[in-house]
């Protein structure tokens, strides 16, 4: 028990951040009644940023409203209890709101992409233990080339990123009884696309405690606490940085609830940023929110 929560603050201190969007589907197996079953489900995921700034600098600051939400049509298939083969199929949508009326709008289809994990640890008993590590290939099948509404090709505003991108992860997950904590982290690798834009590497992690509650003989709620984040550098351009407004790093605190019925689940979460750190005119990171429906096979 001491050796698993050592473990956890080590592992968590390198520098905390959020739940991986690519490979954030299940943190590992043992802890959680769906981690070691196959299933298909729908994610659907909104963030949402606001603030104000001048366009340029003979105009007013005005207020601006954004949103980025994405639709993932997930299937996962586990296999002998060690190994886990995920696919993640997104839609995106990104909107833009002037002084409360729509001036952008963006949607395509995202980034498909396939995870593929291993345990190197998998223990059960009165503790269950889990370590896992993944890595996960995007494959640029989104759009990364709209014109917004004002006819300006906006790189950041893409649903998809127009290159091969990595995702290596590190998971561990402990459980006793009904209570437990998982915690995971990964580091993203991107690379140039064909318009010579390149979004800045991510380093992410999370780190939630659970209570698992049986209320009926067939139904099973968890209700989750935790603590959430992400750093990246900056974007480029034709291997230039961009000076302002596209690195990030900020904290969030994490509550969800888990419903286990049957053969289905359905996970709610909201992240509430803690912390943030801004560049000059970059509008604030104002939450972020996450429905999940699966059916287990």
């Amino acid at each position: 028990m001491k050796r698993a929560f050592i473990f956890c603050i080590l592992f968590f201190i390198v520098k905390p951040v959020i739940a991986c969007d690519v490979c954030g589907c299940v943190l590992s197996h043992n802890i959680l009644p769906s981690d070691t079953r196959t299933f298909i489900g729908v994610n659907y995921r909104i963030s949402r940023f606001s603030g104000s700034h001048s366009e340029a600098a003979n105009l007013p600051a005005e207020f601006f409203k954004e949103s980025y939400q994405f639709m993932d049509f997930t299937v996962k298939y586990s296999l002998k209890n060690r190994w886990e083969f995920i696919a993640v199929l997104p839609m995106g949508q990104f909107t833009q709101n002037t002084e409360g009326v729509l001036s952008d709008k963006i949607k395509g289809l995202g980034d498909m992409n396939l995870t593929t994990r291993y345990a190197l640890i998998n223990r059960t008993g009165l503790d269950n233990h889990r370590l896992s590590v993944g890595a996960t290939i995007e494959f640029p099948t989104g759009k990364y080339n709209q014109i917004s509404e004002d006819k300006t090709l906006y790189h950041s505003r893409q649903t998809g990123s127009g290159a091969t991108n990595f995702v290596f992860s590190l998971s561990y997950g402990f459980k006793r009884q009904t209570w437990g904590f998982q915690t995971v982290g990964s580091y993203k690798i991107n690379n140039e696309n064909p318009l010579g834009y390149r979004r800045g590497n991510s380093l992410n992690g999370a780190l939630d405690v659970f209570y698992k509650k049986k209320v009926f003989k067939n139904i099973d709620v968890i209700p989750r606490l935790g603590i959430a984040g992400e750093t990246a550098n900056r974007n480029q351009l034709n291997g230039i940085n961009y000076d302002l407004n596209t690195s990030r790093s900020f904290l969030l605190g994490n509550v969800a609830f888990d419903v286990y019925f049957s053969k289905t689940f359905i996970s709610l979460s909201y992240q509430k940023p803690l912390s943030q750190t801004l560049e000059t005119e970059q509008l604030a990171n104002k939450g972020r929110m996450m429905i999940s429906v699966n059916y287990l096979f």
